[in-house]
């Protein structure tokens, strides 16, 4: 059995008050996705999916830490992931065009019975990194980065050019022409 199918939901006998699936994604689950900032992480997910006239309504929740790296110090650290989203499904034929392109919308093509939500739990929580990936400052202000690794990188100074390049003093021959 493929890992992925760990995800499905049945949309057919779905009870009509909904009903409550969770989740533990770990590193087995990362590494289905091989993401390249996300290999270990330690989450739950809840998905709430209820049946609304001929459509249906899914909640997410997915709260856990997932292991990022710092753009600054390039060390690990423990990232909060707190994530509540709402999705819709919807039969193809009960669409509108509008719908086709919501991203909130899951389109259940004619014959399909399942949902599988594992794409979609993955997608949110690697919306919720930010795109700076920089350790978490500590309560008196302090940087929780490497301390050796900032001192090295403040020792070096950065690469200054010195002069104009030559390729744009043609420019200044123009606007004073």
């Amino acid at each position: 059995m493929e890992y992925r199918s760990k995800f499905n939901i049945s949309i057919s006998g779905l009870p009509l008050n909904g009903q409550l699936f969770e989740y533990e994604l770990g590193e087995e689950f990362f590494a289905y996705f091989n993401h390249p900032d996300l290999k270990k992480g330690k989450l739950k997910a809840t998905v709430e999916m209820s049946r609304v006239e001929k459509s249906y309504s899914i909640d997410m929740i997915i709260s856990g830490s997932v292991e990022i790296s710092c753009d600054r110090c390039l060390g690990h650290y423990a990232f909060p992931v707190e994530v509540k989203h709402h999705l819709y499904a919807r039969n193809e034929a009960d669409c509108s065009e509008a719908d086709l392109e919501d991203d909130d919308i899951i389109i259940i093509k004619p014959g399909e019975h399942v949902i599988n939500m594992a794409q979609h739990l993955h997608d949110f929580i690697s919306l919720s990194i930010p795109y700076r990936k920089v350790h978490p400052d500590d309560e008196s202000g302090v940087s929780t980065c490497d301390p050796e690794f900032l001192k090295r990188i403040s020792r070096e100074e950065p690469h200054r050019p010195t002069g104009t390049d030559p390729r744009w003093d043609i420019l200044k021959y123009l606007k004073d022409n």
